[in-house]
């Protein structure tokens, strides 16, 4: 059986061109499931006594001294100890000025910690985060649009061309030439909004 391997494109100020929904209860996708868990349950054990990090937060009007639990609190934790508006509006957190960390990543020692958002002055490094959490959704979502007998292989996020207003994620099919009709990109188009807003949702 010859596999198509598709490029799929979403286009900035049209509407985005992805999945309808496939079975959540596939072998593979409980499979993953299991290796995630397993993962976070020996990290977990591995933590042994707690220890405390002292965590420099460092806000644009603001600065505060915070007291987390070494290898468990995150970025999201701190955030939590400063109110629901820090909370909902951080995208990443930027760790002693120098390496971006993701929201809900254990800290593993001291840090000066800033949490930044869309409407800072220098968004750049966001905007970075942005684009690449775009690719992962999409190669999530197409990884749930097709049903079961259909195989589907994430290939590859490739860098996104900003200028262009697109993001990719390369992905392998077991269809024979598959050319997908504005029907099924409308469907696409569908699911992945409704994706977007089950995900706020259940982070709320």
């Amino acid at each position: 059986m010859n596999i198509t391997r598709h490029r799929f494109v979403s286009i900035l100020g049209q509407c985005t061109l992805f999945n309808s929904r496939r079975t959540i209860t596939s072998e593979e996708l409980t499979r993953q499931n299991i290796l995630f868990n397993n993962e976070k349950k020996r990290q977990k054990e591995m933590v042994g006594r707690i220890e405390k990090i002292e965590i420099e937060y460092e806000g644009p009007q603001d600065k505060k001294v915070l007291m987390m639990n070494k290898n468990i609190s995150t970025p999201y934790d701190c955030a939590r100890h400063l109110g629901e508006n820090v909370c909902r509006r951080s995208a990443v957190a930027l760790i002693d000025q120098t390496t971006l960390w993701h929201m809900h990543k254990p800290l593993p020692d001291s840090c000066r910690l800033e949490l930044l958002h869309y409407h800072i002055p220098q968004p750049s490094l966001v905007n970075k985060i942005y684009w690449r959490t775009c690719s992962f959704l999409l190669g999530a979502l197409v990884n749930d649009a097709f049903k079961d007998n259909i195989e589907v292989k994430l290939h590859s996020f490739p860098s996104p061309n900003v200028r262009s207003g697109s993001f990719v994620y390369d992905v392998q099919l077991s269809l024979d030439n598959w050319q997908p009709t504005e029907k099924e990109l409308r469907v696409l188009s569908i699911d992945f909004i409704k994706f977007c807003q089950k995900s706020i949702l259940s982070t709320v």
